[in-house]
């Protein structure tokens, strides 16, 4: 019998939406130059990162600054003795943390 279950997390940023969106659009290979815990990424199922078979789904507000991150984990467990997988919500936040500093620096080396 397997297990299905679900854990969800929000995050407040102080990036923009649009910014944040865009990074995990179409520029989902610049994750790993932003996050030191990630070493690389790559397309698991589909034939391209913008192509439609792709397995994606986003939901998304444009705002001129700051914005709620929602991440969702969804996992099956081979048996109940098995913990809920709460470190991948430890570990997303630390990427949405690591991301909106990213963001932030970014902006602040910009401005005048």
């Amino acid at each position: 019998m397997v297990l299905v279950g679900k854990l969800s997390t929000e995050l407040g940023i102080k990036t923009s939406a649009d910014k944040f969106f865009k990074l995990f659009a179409s520029e989902i290979h610049e994750l790993q130059n932003i996050c030191g815990s990630v070493h690389e990424t790559n397309l698991h199922e589909g034939d391209e990162w913008h192509h439609s078979d792709s397995v994606k789904h986003w939901t998304h507000i444009l705002g001129d600054g700051g914005a709620t991150v929602k991440w969702t984990v969804e996992y099956e467990k081979i048996n109940e003795d098995i913990d809920p997988p709460y470190g991948w919500l430890e570990y997303v936040g630390k990427c949405t943390r690591d991301i909106d500093a990213h963001f932030l620096k970014q902006a602040a080396s910009v401005a005048p």
